[in-house]
């Protein structure tokens, strides 16, 4: 048979931001995160979406920035160095507006 242990996880992932011209913080950002195996082909170890929805349920609000949007989707990359071997990625996308009252420090998303 076959078992699977996934362990509780917390993450603090960090995107850049967007600048305007005038060196000011854009208010519109687009936050993308890139999940999938570095060593393994998806021969070996593939991973899936189980709905195109992200969960929000556990969403803290935060002072700075809105989530207009999100997406999520599962892409199969191919390397120049090993054409037919796929290797699968999970891409989530948020975008984010900045709240009109927010103060000027809040760069942390």
């Amino acid at each position: 048979g076959m078992s699977v242990m996934v362990e509780a996880l917390t993450w603090h992932p960090y995107c850049s931001f967007n600048w305007t011209r005038n060196g000011e913080l854009a208010t519109r950002q687009k936050c993308e995160l890139k999940f999938g195996p570095w060593v393994y082909s998806g021969q070996k170890m593939d991973v899936k979406l189980d709905t195109k929805a992200i969960d929000l349920s556990h969403f803290s609000e935060n002072p700075c920035w809105e989530i207009m949007s999100t997406r999520s989707e599962r892409r199969e990359k191919v390397y120049d160095c090993c054409p037919d071997t796929m290797y699968p990625e999970l891409i989530f996308e948020f975008s984010l507006k900045r709240k009109t009252h927010a103060p000027n420090f809040c760069l942390r998303v």
